[in-house]
């Protein structure tokens, strides 16, 4: 069940990326930017890269992936109502995640599990986007686990997509 609803929440980022046409530059000016440091290695997202909040219900998500290494970043499902910090709550059914896939695909998230996980991002803007969705920017940074053993740590993160 929870690798499906991973899935599910997952291919709504990868559909609304696939709209996008630019790829990430790591450049700031740029239209679509996801960059972050794991584990202290630099890492930009150059396919899939989406954020975006719902309309509807204000419902924020964002995302991308890096074709080299194979790994996915996914935030979803937190509520932004406008600029500023949000923690990630697994109470309130929201997920950040980062999966290397590849030959020993490992997913890394927030979780109840493991109490030193965590996860914050800062909403700096909220662009008007279309009639249906506002486009984000701002930071983040995190801890994810895979098992009580294997972590990564995620700072120096960026998103901007307009």
């Amino acid at each position: 069940m929870k690798k499906t609803k991973l899935i599910t929440i997952m291919a709504i980022i990868f559909i609304a990326a696939s709209c996008k046409k630019e790829k990430n530059s790591g450049d700031t000016t740029g239209q679509e930017i996801l960059t972050m440091k794991v584990n202290g290695v630099d890492w930009v997202g150059d396919d899939n890269l989406a954020g975006f909040k719902i309309k509807t219900n204000n419902k924020a998500n964002f995302g991308g992936r890096q074709t080299s290494s194979d790994e996915t970043l996914s935030m979803n499902n937190v509520e932004v109502t406008a600029t500023g910090s949000y923690t990630i709550n697994k109470a309130l059914s929201q997920n950040f995640t980062f999966l290397k896939d590849g030959a020993s695909p490992k997913l890394y998230s927030v979780s109840t599990t493991y109490p030193k996980s965590r996860a914050t991002f800062v909403v700096t803007k909220i662009n008007e986007g279309t009639s249906l969705l506002d486009n984000l920017e701002g930071t983040f940074s995190g801890v994810l686990y895979h098992s009580a053993t294997d972590s990564v740590v995620i700072t120096n993160g960026v998103f901007k997509f307009n």
